[in-house]
């Protein structure tokens, strides 16, 4: 049996990387309010929009070491899209959305195969401070590869991807997003969830922290058969867990154009501290060790108009990690993108509505 690697202790962490976290923390208290020349809340505004999204799963690997020109060894693992249409109803700190999943055709599911999926994401933002989790559990994949070893295949005929049915992915993460936006003039959530607009051009730098857990595994393995000489030792590969997390800075930017339009970049990029174990299916070879690595990345865009009532907008998500082992790359990558259209209707506040805002637990959000 081939063993790699040995378990890390924990490591310590250095007094000055706790203080910066601290002054963070603290600072962001000091801070509460916007700038009203640069950003607007509609605390009063009931908002309504209908949206529609669709989103992308893939799994795939690489080896570096032997050559391969016809680019056999390089698998594509795809989840097929996932299209959802639905409404969302906003009101100050409050929000609920519900979402219908579009079915596939049967000639779609012929050619790509089924996929079952659960889907799971929820955020909150506090001063400077945003928080998403979210859960993805994906079953069922197809190679986008396969043109490139079965020469039967063409994408316009009847033959189907190469697929896997057994391969399944789940992923864990929270996602915390520090917005340093000394002068409050910039407001991440005018771009997405149309709670705030930003008035004028303002952009902050930021930090975002992940913790993830990943659990990757499949019957008859990662890869497919003409792929599996060029692994070695890791062509049986069956399970890859990873648990780790990453502290990148970044920058997100609205850029206001004709005081209405609207485009949001946000962007960063940086190293991540994880554990991986990994297994083959004869289980002869194995690997349970840390890795730290330049392994994470996240960008978000968003184009849009929006004005004191009406707003409309295209946005789109990556979210990419990394995982370098010296005999095989494997890289997971999350894409979405979608539309929203919506109003911000004059909504005059319930008597219950006043006295949930006066709560403590409703001003500390």
């Amino acid at each position: 049996m081939h063993k790699f690697g040995a378990k890390w202790p924990l490591f310590s962490v250095k007094k000055r990387t706790l203080y910066l976290f601290l002054f963070l923390i603290a600072g962001s208290s000091a801070w509460a309010q916007y700038d009203s020349n640069y950003v607007r809340k509609f605390s009063n505004r009931l908002i309504i929009s209908l949206f529609q999204t669709e989103s992308k799963y893939t799994l795939s690997l690489d080896q570096p070491l032997v050559a391969d020109t016809g680019k056999v060894s390089a698998p594509s693992w795809i989840s097929p899209g996932n299209r959802i249409s639905g409404f969302s109803i906003d009101y100050d700190k409050l929000s609920l959305s519900l979402g219908f999943k579009t079915p596939r055709t049967d000639a779609d599911i012929q050619k790509r195969g089924k996929t079952v999926y659960n889907f799971l994401m929820a955020s909150v933002s506090w001063k400077k401070f945003r928080f998403e989790g979210s859960y993805r559990n994906y079953k069922g994949f197809y190679d986008e590869k396969t043109p490139n070893y079965d020469t039967a295949f063409t994408p316009g005929n009847t033959v189907p991807y190469h697929l896997n049915p057994s391969l399944s992915s789940r992923d864990l993460r929270i996602k915390t997003l520090y917005f340093v936006n000394r002068k409050g003039r910039f407001n991440y959530n005018s771009a997405y969830s149309y709670t705030y607009r930003q008035l004028k051009t303002a952009g902050s730098f930021m930090l975002v922290g992940n913790l993830y857990h990943m659990d990757m595994a499949s019957d008859t393995g990662f890869l497919p058969g003409p792929a599996v000489p060029f692994y070695d030792d890791w062509g049986k590969l069956k399970s890859y867990q990873a648990f780790g997390f990453s502290i990148n800075p970044g920058y997100s930017f609205n850029l206001i154009l004709g005081k209405r339009f609207f485009l949001n970049l946000t962007a960063s990029l940086g190293t991540s501290l994880y554990h991986r174990t990994l297994k083959t299916l004869d289980d002869r070879t194995s690997m349970n060790n840390w890795a730290f690595q330049w392994a994470a990345g996240d960008f978000r865009a968003a184009l849009g108009f929006s004005n004191n009532n009406f707003f409309m907008a295209l946005n789109s998500k990556v979210d990419n990690t990394l995982f370098n082992q010296k005999r095989f790359n494997l890289a997971t990558s999350f894409y979405s993108g979608g539309f929203v259209i919506g109003y911000r209707f004059p909504f005059r506040e319930r008597n219950w509505l006043k006295w949930l805002k006066e709560t403590e637990v409703y001003k500390v959000i």
